[in-house]
C-alpha cells in the first residue's frame, strides 16, 4: 500500500531506494566515487581491464559503505545485457582519436571516424533504451580536427545521435578548461590559424516520454557478430570483415 503525505495527500518518495547513475564510457574512478558520496548508485562501463581494477581498488580505499560497480568490456555489447533502468546518465566519451587509450579493436578512440561514429551512436542509442522516461542524460564533449586540421564537428554528431535515438537537447553549458599553457600556445596558433581551445561543452538531454518517438526505429550500422555465421567483425583497412567467414559489411 502506497504512504501519502499527511499534508497534501502527495505520494510519498522511498528514500531508500537510491537513483542509478549509468555512465558507458567510465574511464576512471572520479564519476562513481562521488556518485557514492553524494548518495547515489553508480554502473559504470569501461574497456580496461586495468583500468577497472584499479577503479575498483580505489573506491575501496575511499568508500566505506557503498561502492561503485565498474563493468569491464565493450559497451556497445554490456549494454545488451539486463543493468535495470538508469535515472541519470552521466559521461565524457573519448573525442575521437585526440587521444588514443589502446590498440584494443573495440576501442572507439583507434577507429576512423567514420567507424568512431557508428559505434558511437549505436552506444548512446543503447544508453538511451535504458534511461528511464523524462530523466536526463548528459556528456561531457570537445570538438577535434581532422588530420587536415578542419573540425569534425563532434559536438553536432552527438547532439544528433541523442536526438534520433529519442532524448532531445534539453540544456548546454561551457566548462572552462585551465587556461596553463594556452597563452604560450597561442602564439603558434596565429601561424597555422587555429585558436587555441580552452572549453567543453556540457549537453544536457531529455528523454521525451511521446511514444511515437520511442518506438521509432533507431537504424545504426554498428554491428558485432556476422549475420551469417556469428563470428566477430573484425576491423581492416578495407573495411570491417568477418574474422571467420570472411564476409565484407
Amino acid at each position: 500500500m502506497e504512504k501519502k503525505c499527511p499534508c497534501c495527500g502527495e505520494k510519498l518518495k522511498d528514500v531508500s531506494i537510491k537513483p542509478l547513475i549509468g555512465d558507458p564510457f567510465a574511464g576512471g574512478s572520479v564519476r562513481g566515487i562521488i556518485a557514492h558520496k553524494l548518495g547515489y548508485k553508480y554502473t559504470g562501463i569501461e574497456l580496461s581491464a586495468k583500468q577497472v581494477e584499479a577503479n575498483v581498488k580505489q573506491g575501496k580505499k575511499l568508500l566505506t559503505h557503498s561502492h561503485p560497480t565498474w563493468i569491464q568490456g565493450d559497451s556497445n555489447q554490456v549494454l545488451d545485457d539486463d543493468l535495470g533502468k538508469f535515472d541519470f546518465i552521466f559521461s565524457c566519451p573519448p573525442y575521437a582519436d585526440l587521444e588514443v587509450y589502446s590498440n584494443d579493436e573495440n576501442d572507439l578512440s583507434n577507429m576512423e571516424y567514420e567507424d568512431f561514429k557508428l559505434a558511437y551512436r549505436s552506444i548512446i542509442n543503447k544508453s538511451v533504451q535504458k534511461l528511464k522516461d523524462g530523466h536526463f542524460a548528459v556528456f561531457v564533449v570537445g570538438d577535434v580536427r581532422d588530420k587536415d586540421g578542419y573540425y569534425l564537428d563532434f559536438i553536432s554528431d552527438t547532439k544528433k545521435a541523442f536526438i534520433d535515438s529519442g532524448a532531445k537537447l534539453y540544456n548546454e553549458a561551457i566548462l572552462l578548461d585551465p587556461i596553463g599553457t594556452a597563452m604560450i600556445r597561442a602564439n603558434n596558433s596565429f601561424q597555422s590559424k587555429k585558436l587555441v581551445k580552452i572549453h567543453q561543452n556540457i549537453l544536457c538531454f531529455k528523454k521525451s516520454g511521446d511514444d511515437k518517438i520511442l518506438n521509432k526505429k533507431i537504424v545504426l550500422d554498428y554491428i558485432n557478430k556476422c549475420d551469417e555465421c556469428g563470428g566477430k567483425i573484425k576491423r581492416t583497412e578495407d573495411g570491417r570483415v568477418c574474422q571467420d567467414c570472411f564476409k565484407s559489411f
